[in-house]
């Protein structure tokens, strides 16, 4: 039977119209009845999600997630992508410092890194296991890095210029591990020297730490000219104070002097004689250049 054209187009447009339907039909259909995350299953921590270590250092347990089903089956071959945050060390892979680490799940439904190595600064820090089609997700793990044994020494205050024998305020040395950070649970001796003459005459010259610190708050100092401090202890890496100048204090009338030239001169308003002050404070230094 012969179709006009006519007809031809009508019968077109109800082909297109049902092929429509269908496809509305179905993306309404998928939409309706798609798994969402908790009918999926869920990611779950399989490692300790707080953990401490060294600066520096690993994690005793590499972080580790399990992804299961609703009945509690172990779900494998799903992708598990780690991500570490900022200032929070890197992942370790065969030699590579990684940031983020993709893993997949085994017969177990687990994934993991191979190592978390926290940042050197101490503090806490954080990695991420990120698969958003299951509920639960992100699992973040924490990682609060300690300060390593105590390495060396740092001028946290330095010395400032003053007068001799005047104390020099608010000098303190704190002692840090190997990357810098402060160690407070420790009790140290710490010993000043000047590093310009050892027999250079400062005094307190010893201090023990309290809280990773040694303050030296009625340090004095009795000779003028430059010095640069140098703070040792036991074990320790010594440091080294900028430089800093003592200046003479105050002149003393007890331990200045006064002289002439000439023992004897006439009085008659024309004979003269050479008077040298010597300006000494109570230390002994000379308060002018050259006495």
């Amino acid at each position: 039977m012969a179709i006009d054209s006519m007809s031809w187009k009508c019968l077109k447009t109800a082909l297109h119209t049902c092929c429509g339907l269908v496809l509305l039909f179905t993306f309404f259909f998928a939409t309706a009845y798609a798994e969402t995350p908790s009918e999926r299953g869920r990611i779950l921590a399989d490692s300790p999600v707080y953990q401490n270590a060294i600066a520096g250092h690993e994690a005793a347990h590499p972080p580790s997630v399990r992804i299961e089903d609703n009945s509690g089956n172990p779900v494998s071959g799903v992708t598990v992508t780690f991500s570490v945050t900022n200032a929070s060390g890197y992942i370790s892979d065969a030699g590579h410092q990684l940031r983020v680490y993709t893993a997949t799940t085994d017969a177990d439904g687990r994934a993991s890194v191979p190592s978390w190595v926290c940042d050197a600064r101490s503090g806490k820090q954080h990695l991420e296991a990120i698969n958003y089609l299951y509920e639960g997700a992100p699992v973040v793990f924490h990682l609060d890095a300690q300060p390593g044994p105590a390495a060396r020494l740092e001028f946290e205050k330095h010395p400032q210029t003053t007068p001799a024998g005047l104390p020099i305020r608010e000098l303190t040395v704190r002692v840090l591990d190997a990357y810098g950070n402060p160690v407070g649970d420790n009790d140290t001796e710490v010993l000043l020297i000047s590093s310009d003459s050892s027999s250079a005459p400062i005094s307190p010259l010893r201090a023990r730490t309290t809280s990773g610190i040694a303050r030296f708050d009625s340090l004095t100092i009795t000779g003028t000219g430059s010095y640069t401090l140098e703070a040792r202890a036991d074990g320790l890496v010594s440091a080294l104070s900028y430089p800093f100048m003592v200046s003479a204090g105050q002149a003393s009338a007890a331990r200045s002097t006064f002289q002439a030239e000439d023992e004897l001169i006439t009085a008659d308003g024309m004979s003269s004689t050479q008077l040298t002050v010597r300006a000494i404070d109570n230390n002994g230094n000379l308060l002018t250049v050259g006495g």
